[in-house]
């Protein structure tokens, strides 16, 4: 392995550390009973997104520990597709002000993980085709979004404790 190609892995690597914080930022969901029914599907789509991102993301982590770029590449598109699922899920929801903040926060989340996730992929298929340059400037748009996200999905929680 060329030792561009260990740069863009170590740096890899340091981006999805954050993974760990963010995993941990996805799931929480408010838990009152909701007054609508549309509060009661923002929350359903807000609890199958935790569980379905949470994973999704240690296995963006898994791949970049194990140096595995061409299932770095996949699984971030995946992580990607996700988040804008759940965002089209959610967008047109009409829920009450108590969910309001929390429902555009984490959309706002969403948005920002989903173009993470094609700047990780794009930055693995540029890996894998031994760019490191335009690798390593996906990789800085990807972790720059990736960090306002969790930016958001923490608003979005302290939005319910208050």
């Amino acid at each position: 392995m060329k030792s561009s190609s260990l740069h863009f892995l170590g740096t890899a690597l340091i981006v999805l550390l954050i993974t760990a914080f963010f995993a941990g930022c996805v799931a929480p969901i408010p838990s009152a009973v909701p007054p609508s029914n549309q509060d009661a599907k923002l929350l359903s789509i807000g609890t199958e997104s935790g569980k379905a991102l949470g994973p999704a993301i240690l296995k963006v982590s898994e791949d970049a520990s194990g140096k595995d770029i061409a299932s770095l590449g996949d699984d971030s598109a995946r992580l990607s597709s996700l988040a804008g699922e759940y965002y089209f899920q959610m967008r047109d929801l009409n829920v009450s002000p108590k969910y309001q903040a929390w429902k555009t926060n984490y959309l706002l989340g969403l948005l920002d993980l989903q173009t993470a996730g094609d700047y990780f992929s794009k930055s693995a298929a540029a890996a894998q085709s031994d760019d490191y340059t335009t690798a390593l400037t996906y990789l800085e748009q990807g972790n720059t979004l990736f960090q306002r996200s969790n930016h958001y999905l923490n608003m979005a929680n302290e939005s319910i404790r208050q």
